[in-house]
């Protein structure tokens, strides 16, 4: 982590951090971080230092405390609020564009029981809301507008939408199952910089470590009631991602990066490749 004398605090919940090439960087402060086997440690002290009178020693108390940033996001687009008043199925993106964020398509290429090669397209949206202030999944690694970034509340779920797009009725039927698709919520660590702690007490600033990659939760499938009368080629499933109520949120602190993601792994064809 960077050293105290190189980096300052703020009342408004911002650090800046002197980079480099000497610039002053400034990041929204990270929640308090500190696990087993990890290489960076966040960790916030208040420390108080009693000054006494001319010839008696001062003395300095301090303390260890938790520190966890507060983000709220913003509330559900109106259709998916009337959907949850009346209980009733989520709209997709094509009946609610401004409640979902649809990633790039992926393009999967295998065969159906070794018999002949079919092509599909997979299309996974995430219910938005964002937030104005921070992230819990998805953390903007270009700077970008920090209010384009979806958010959501610890111990709740994340409503996600998987469309299914293939001209071959039987491939359709195998990768439309709800335990055929596999998406997966996974946390990245990565930091590009050794720390003292971790090589002794020399710093190498060329030091680069590899990402560390950590599978959080799975989503959970069911079928779309209008996928009965639907297109011949085309199915949606519906589905949720648990997230802990002790996970921690995306952060970027200088050369170190906490980030969270969904991750498409695997499906029911044979020989799978994507792109």
């Amino acid at each position: 982590m960077p050293d105290p004398a190189e980096s300052r605090t703020s009342a408004s919940g911002e650090c800046e951090l002197k980079s480099s090439n000497g610039s002053l960087n400034h990041y929204p402060l990270p929640a308090s971080f500190s696990e087993r086997l990890a290489r960076v440690h966040i960790q916030y002290q208040i420390v108080v230092t009693v000054h006494r009178s001319r010839f008696r020693v001062d003395s300095t108390l301090g303390t260890v405390i938790g520190y966890c940033p507060i983000i709220r996001p913003d509330a559900p687009s109106p259709a998916r609020q009337i959907a949850y008043i009346e209980n009733s199925p989520l709209i997709g993106p094509d009946g609610d564009p401004d409640g979902w964020e649809c990633l790039a398509p992926l393009r999967i290429h295998g065969s159906v029981f070794s018999a002949r090669a079919v092509e599909a397209i997979s299309t996974l949206a995430l219910a938005k809301p964002v937030s104005a202030s921070a992230s819990l999944y998805g953390h903007d690694r270009a700077g970008s507008d920090i209010a384009s970034q979806l958010c959501y509340t610890r111990g709740s779920v994340i409503p996600c939408l998987l469309t299914i797009e293939t001209a071959d009725p039987q491939a359709l039927l195998l990768l439309s199952a709800p335990r055929s698709p596999v998406v997966r919520l996974v946390r990245r660590i990565s930091t590009q910089e050794a720390t003292a702690g971790s090589v002794g007490l020399k710093k190498f600033p060329s030091l680069e470590y590899e990402s560390t990659v950590q599978e959080i939760s799975t989503a959970i499938w069911w079928p779309e009631r209008a996928n009965d009368a639907g297109d011949s080629q085309k199915r949606v499933l519906h589905g949720e991602i648990q997230l802990s109520s002790s996970l921690k949120p995306s952060c970027r602190l200088g050369k170190f990066e906490l980030s969270v993601c969904p991750l498409i792994v695997s499906s029911h064809l044979q020989r799978v490749t994507c792109s």
